[in-house]
């Protein structure tokens, strides 16, 4: 896995474009194991040594691209699938003849009208595009495109005379085929609706010559009218996030109905692309042929919107699919469709996002998803002449079924499970298969291929199990969220429009899931609430989702205040306006008028029906009562419960490294960046910069584990190959089932023919009383030796750094010279320290000294484990970064009992609840040598409290991970104004050496140098203390501090008023865009030669604001968004717009104290600064000293204070100090309140595991044909996901977790008498109508459905549904899907036939 390889799977295969989540920048599609070239499909040689097992970060690169390799390609990795693509490698030589011989005959003659040549009367001009793409005319007159179209309409052709012999197609088109009725949607439900389906009598089955002979008359083909189109500049994506290859439409011109259909040019595209290999060639021939036939099927009867997917039920035994890309529809702009294999699914896919759409089928949980994968012998048979003229007319239409030699199933639905996507797990053989008698031989030999193969590399993989195993076991192996994460960062937290705010709420939804996050007026406070439905939640499966919910609430809490709008349809901005659709030139001239008139009907519907941006309604974000102060505390709301959700995570799931360092570094930053807000009242955008840290392998206490562990936590034991273990990973880790090494693969039956401590340990009797020590950072140890001129140095016994003063060490040691001390010490990590021979000289001439204090050192957890209390060790335990030694109190028969009441504070803590209190004594005790904090949090005590209350016990300290840029454009950008922000070690601190920022926050304490120095100047750029102090060691030093690198700065300039709707040059200059309030340097882009076509996109525009144009750009691949992801770029920043000061008077000033709650101000020089978080974090910095002296008054008598506090506290000032105001005079009519801002107590609760229901999949027989319908909730004005009174808090949750005997009732009484208002924010998805076909649709469909159902049962009046007219009319409802529109119908009874379904589409 080398990490200098030029990735050439993005070049010949569709992969995506946007940054990929990879470490090393590969596509996902890239076989990390083993390598392969893309063009020939041939793996290297699998030799019998072990591949060395790779680092974490590689580790976790193979397992994501395969995870999404098995997603995307039907349950297998990229070499297994170019095992099934290289058909002929596996084709027996008997068989060849009809399965890859190329000789597919194409006679035009023969084909049936309905799409000959003259049928197809419409060009296509294809949109340009920066990215490369030139445009085309697109016309069968290039005789190119229409060699490669013939193929596919021969084949075509072929496919459906053999289908008019199977019973399906004659019983759809025989007059008496069908039948009207009603079935209970869905099953259970009491609610009836009206379908068609076909027949169990085969009695009135028509013939194949009458099937025929329907597709050959005029009315019917000339009603068909074939074009065109470019499914990528709409950059929207289908529901399941795949493109539309094909539409069919329906419109009428002068009351003749006409069917235009649609083909989307990515097949043709791969066809005729030069860089595509000969298998995606091959594989877009064939899926090019069967999506003509498949829409062909719409024209045929008009009851069925979904007859393509029933046909290929029946002829081939599911629904086809190819292969799809990472991203939205814009995928497809400078790729094409060149894949690998298709796959075949099961339709319809029945699970609880589509349980409306269920006929009379009982849905279960969990439910499946089931796929194919398709060997290539069987596209390959399809362009042999054998095949069509021996094997079909022997074996009949079943010939053209797939062969099945491989199922991939998931669950995609289990109970209370998280919003996680479906997770693939391997394809495996069908045992019970039958090969056709035509593929046998091919097909056992591809079996043993493929198993050999696997065999080969469970061998070559051995460290596999274990890590595989671990990884799954942490949020890294949540793919679909990272995916999400991945497309939030790179596209809408840079875009930053309406539409990408509505694509956020709709996100969040899905990350909280299935949590609802409201406010409760009227304090305005957050609260956390639990949706009916999900009362008894303190069950869940995939624990890991409460890290997901954290970063969810992050999310919210970043997005702006809005005070809600309503945002009207509207058309893409990249639209051309003339219509990309004509009449071929070369057939112009011989139309009659009615032929004339009809193409000019479909190009107009087609250009009038083109892809438009539905209008959607954003509600208020933000909103609370007496802003902005309380937008403030709301939003710090958001961000505390975010932290509450982390608590949670923790509680339940093992904490990987890094994790806990990345997540509050962004935690800081949005808080940092929140109060800095106020110039804009709290309502701006915060940078969301929370990115997934490198992959450690190994838990927060350094600690690997594996498949033992994996086990361990499953509930029902062990066994990979029963579906109920299968179940269980999937439930438990929303993952997959890992094999043991020792599992060997199998043909299928139709196939066969640690370190420990430095030093000794200090015996019990001879161990000083642990009270009489203080414990020092390194940082503190110095500034104690510089304040009192008294130099010490180090001696490290047992655990313990013991300090002494050098001048005692000098007597003792015989009044050794300087020089002679320098040979016995040595310069370590903590400072001058004795070598150990002079430790035993020192022991031996005073073994009674005492040593002045100890030093905090940084312990391994092999230390910590063995500080268990026993052994002569003393008893400590971890909690976050930090060592405690609780000696005295979890060892009271030692001498120094009189320290057994060190927790009395916290001995005993209150558990949220009444009566419930939790001896936190015992279950520090419980773990010794380890980590206590999941036990307190399922205690329901924070760990942060009890860190706090025994802080003067802390003896050390582990290494956090700081998460840092691990590329040049993820790094962030700082001014110097900017960067002050974060000058408190408490809370975060940076300073900028050389223009670069680092995070120093975990590296002050170890600081050589001391603290202060560093504390004086957090913040702020150091780089001239850094080169006085450090002369020679300067280089040494910065490349240490790589590892917390985060950032760098860069210019401020301050932006001026506009000229001519221009930024002044001295802002924006000429090869410079000004994107929100970061300036691009667009000439660094050309130095850089990483983009050239990008350059000429952005040459509009230079030297202007684009912040407008950004945000209303539509495509994610613009070059606007794209030149935005590229933070390297930045060259400046502007000062965001000031405005104007709030008036405070001297009684006012007063009552911001600081005491009991209230905020702390000062004045100085007639302006006043919120010094708040200086009073709390900034006691380390002697400059600061009296400043208490001074909160609530104005600093007169302290002229260094009050220069220090106007040359520091800039970022700080919150308003101008007046000797007396009128409240209400002017137009300000403001009143100012002191009390701080306190979290509220919303304590998520702590699910546990919730065993899977049997399941019982759906027979066949109840699901075909399938009707796609919408029901009618489609339009509802819905203002929240719950009702006030009927929610559950999850701190009553949390209470029925903590006394389970109990039970749980929703106390709906008291918030009654409480009169409690909930209004869902409008991160919930709140939609009029929808934006696109996103992705999240149908989960919010899902609740709307779920909510008014309850409603309805309940007897309450369902807000916005339109009720059905009970006359008999017919109302009509447009539905989700732009492309249908559903009529309904009264029906008296299923004897009466209604035409109730018109499709305009698919």
């Amino acid at each position: 896995m080398s990490d200098n390889r030029v990735d050439p799977w993005k070049k010949h295969y569709v992969t995506g474009t946007l940054p990929q989540l990879k470490n090393d920048r590969l596509s996902w599609l890239d076989p990390m194991f083993p390598s392969m070239d893309p063009l020939t499909l041939r793996l290297d040689p699998p030799s019998t040594n072990a591949l060395p097992k790779p680092s974490p970060a590689e580790l976790d690169d193979l397992y994501l691209s395969e995870r999404l390799q098995k997603h995307f390609m039907y349950g297998l990795t990229t070499w297994e699938a170019a095992i099934l693509a290289s058909a002929e490698e596996y084709t027996a030589y008997d068989e060849s003849d009809h399965t890859t011989a190329n000789d597919l005959c194409v006679d035009e003659d023969s084909w049936l009208r309905v799409w000959q040549k003259y049928r197809w009367r419409i060009d296509f001009v294809q949109q340009q595009h920066w990215t490369g793409n030139a445009g085309r005319k697109w016309t069968v007159d290039d005789p190119f495109l229409w060699k490669e179209l013939s193929k596919c309409i021969q084949l075509a052709d072929n496919i459906l005379r053999v289908s008019a012999t199977e019973p399906w197609l004659r019983m759809l088109l025989s007059k008496d085929g069908l039948e009207s009725v009603k079935v209970e949607v869905p099953y259970g439900s009491k609610n009836w609706e009206q379908i068609w389906r076909v027949k169990n009598d085969t009695s009135f089955m028509t013939t194949t010559q009458a099937v025929l002979d329907f597709f050959e008359d005029p009315e019917f083909y000339t009603a068909v009218l074939w074009a065109f189109k470019d499914h990528s500049t709409n950059f929207v994506a289908s529901d399941n996030g795949s493109a539309e290859v094909g539409t069919t439409h329906q419109t009428y011109n002068a009351h003749r109905r006409l069917s235009p259909i649609t083909l989307d040019i990515v097949y043709l595209q791969t066809m005729l692309d030069p860089s595509a290999t000969a298998v995606s060639k091959r594989l877009a021939l064939h899926l090019q042929a069967l999506t003509i036939v498949h829409e062909l099927m719409f024209g045929a009867r008009e009851y069925y919107p979904e007859m393509g997917h029933s046909w290929e039920g029946s002829a081939l035994g599911g629904s086809l699919f190819g292969i799809e890309s990472l991203e939205t529809g814009s995928h497809y702009r400078n790729s094409n469709a060149a894949g690998i294999i298709a796959g075949l699914a099961v339709w319809p896919n029945i699970n609880s996002h589509t349980w409306h759409e269920t006929y009379g089928v009982a849905l279960c949980i969990p439910s499946y998803r089931t796929t194919w994968p398709a060997p290539a012998l069987w596209a390959t048979s399809f362009r042999s002449g054998d095949f069509w003229n021996k094997i079909v007319p022997k074996y009949g239409p079943g010939a053209l079924k797939m062969p099945k030699p491989l199922v991939d199933v998931t669950i995609e639905d289990a109970p209370f499970k998280s919003a996680g996507g479906p997770v693939p797990s391997q394809a495996r053989w069908v045992m019970g298969y039958i090969p056709p008698e035509w593929h046998r031989k091919s097909l056992g030999t591809l079996a043993r291929r493929l198993t050999s193969r696997r065999r080969a590399y469970q061998t070559r993989r051995p460290w596999f199990p274990d890590t595989f195993a671990m990884w799954q076991m942490t949020p890294w192996s949540w793919t679909d969220f990272r995916r999400e994460l991945n497309v939030a960062l790179t596209i809408h937290f840079v875009r930053r429009g309406l539409v990408d705010q509505l694509y956020l709420q709709s996100m969040i939804v899905r990350l909280i899931h299935p949590l609802v996050i409201g406010v409760k007026f009227p304090d305005g406070r957050v609260s956390m609430q639990i949706p009916p439905g999900f009362e008894h939640v303190n069950k869940e499966c995939a624990v890991q989702a409460w890290f997901f919910r954290a970063i969810g609430i992050l999310m919210a809490a970043s997005l702006p205040a809005h005070d809600g709008e309503v945002v009207p349809e509207r058309e893409p901005s990249h639209y051309s306006n003339p219509n990309p659709w004509k009449i071929k030139a070369s057939v112009a001239t011989a139309l009659n008028s009615a032929e004339r008139s009809d193409l000019s009907a479909a190009m107009r519907y087609l250009y009038r029906n083109r892809h438009k941006y539905d209008g959607f309604r954003m509600d208020k974000r933000h909103h609370a009562p007496d802003p902005p102060k309380n937008r403030l505390n709301l939003r710090r709301d958001l961000i505390e419960l975010a932290v509450s959700c982390w608590d949670a995570f923790e509680a339940v799931c093992d904490l990987p490294l890094g994790l806990r360092g990345a997540f509050f570094t962004t935690v800081n930053d949005m808080t940092a960046q929140l109060k800095a807000d106020l110039g804009n009242d709290y309502r701006s955008w915060l940078d969301f910069n929370f990115r997934m840290p490198e992959y450690a392998g190994v838990w927060e206490n350094g600690r690997a584990t594996g498949l033992e562990k994996f086990k361990e936590v499953l509930k029902d034991g062990w066994d990979a190959m029963s579906p109920a273990f299968g179940e269980e990973a999937v439930l438990r880790f929303n993952g997959e089932p890992v094999k043991d090494p020792g599992h060997i693969e199998i043909e299928p039956t139709w196939a066969i023919g640690c370190v420990g401590i430095a030093g000794d340990v200090v015996p019990v009797d001879q161990r000083p009383g642990k009270g009489d020590f203080k414990y020092f950072t390194t940082s503190q140890m110095y500034d104690q030796a510089v304040e009192e001129g008294k130099p010490v140095l180090i001696a490290e016994e047992g655990i313990h750094l013991n300090i002494f003063l050098v001048s005692d060490v000098k007597e003792l040691l015989g009044n050794i010279t300087e020089e002679q001390l320098n040979t016995i010490t040595s310069k370590e990590y903590n400072g001058q320290q004795l070598k150990p021979e002079a430790v035993k000289l020192l022991r031996q001439a005073a073994p009674n000294l005492v040593p002045l204090g100890r030093a905090m050192r940084l312990w391994r957890e092999d230390e910590i484990a063995l500080c268990d209390g026993t052994n002569g060790y003393p008893f400590c335990v971890r909690i976050a970064d930090s060592i405690f030694d609780l000696t005295g109190a979890c060892e009271p028969s030692h001498c120094w009992v009189s320290d057994a009441d060190i927790l009395k504070d916290v001995d005993y803590l209150d558990n949220a609840g009444p009566d419930k209190r939790v001896n936190v004594l015992e279950i520090l005790r419980s773990t010794p040598g380890g980590n206590p904090s999941q036990k307190l949090l399922q205690a329901g005590v924070f760990p942060r409290a009890v860190s706090d209350q025994i802080s003067r016990y802390r003896i050390g300290y582990v290494n956090s991970k700081v998460p840092r840029a691990t590329h040049r454009h993820h790094e962030r950008t700082f001014t110097e104004k900017s960067l002050r922000r974060y000058e408190f070690v408490d809370c975060s601190m940076y300073v900028a050496i050389h223009d670069k920022v680092y995070d120093i926050t975990n590296h002050v304490m170890l600081h050589p140098g001391g603290e202060r120095l560093l504390v004086e100047n957090g913040g702020r750029d150091i780089t001239e203390l850094f080169n006085k102090h450090h002369p020679k060691s300067k280089d040494e030093l910065i490349e240490s501090l790589q590892a917390v690198h985060i950032g760098r700065i860069v210019e401020n300039r301050s932006e001026t008023v506009l000229l001519d709707g221009l930024p002044s040059p001295e802002v924006v200059h000429h090869d410079e865009i000004l994107l929100r309030n970061e300036i691009y340097s667009v000439r660094a882009l050309i130095d850089s030669a990483e983009n050239y076509r990008l350059v000429e996109a952005l040459r509009p525009y230079l030297g202007k604001d684009a912040t407008q144009a950004l945000a209303a750009e539509d495509d994610d691949e613009g070059p606007l968004t794209t030149f935005a992801r590229m933070k390297g770029f930045i060259v400046a920043m502007t000062d965001p717009k000031k405005t104007q000061l709030r008036n405070m008077s001297i009684p006012e000033l007063r009552g911001f104290d600081g005491l009991d709650g209230r905020l702390a101000y000062v004045a100085v020089d007639g302006l006043i600064y919120d010094v708040t978080d200086v009073i709390d974090f900034g006691h380390k910095n002697r400059n600061y000293d009296n400043l208490r002296n001074y909160v609530g008054h104005s600093i007169q008598s302290d002229d260094v204070l009050a220069e220090y506090v106007k040359n520091n506290c800039e970022h700080r000032l919150c308003a101008r100090f007046i000797d007396f105001r009128y409240a209400d005079s002017g137009p300000e009519k403001f009143v100012w309140n002191a009390k701080r801002w306190r979290p509220s107590e919303n304590h998520p609760p702590l699910w546990g595991y919730r065993p899977p229901n049997p399941p019982s999949p759906p027979q066949p027989y109840e699901v075909a044909p399938y009707p796609h319908f919408q029901m009618l909730e489609d339009k509802y004005g819905v203002q929240d996901f719950f009702d006030g009174p009927d929610a559950n808090t999850a701190s009553e949750v949390l209470d029925s977790l903590v006394n389970p005997a109990g039970g749980y009732e929703a106390d709906s009484d008291d918030s009654d008498s409480a009169q409690t208002v909930y209004a869902v924010q409008s991160y919930q998805p709140v939609m009029a109508s929808r934006y696109g076909r996103n992705r999240g649709k149908m989960d919010v469909k899902r609740r709307l459905k779920e909510k008014h159902r309850i409603q309805r049962l309940r007897g309450k009046k369902t807000p916005g549904i339109r009720p059905r007219p009970d006359d008999g009319s017919v109302g009509i409802e447009e539905s989700v899907c732009s492309k249908r529109k559903v009529h309904f119908a009264k029906e008296d009874g299923p004897e009466k036939r209604r035409k109730i379904f018109e499709y305009s589409t698919e």
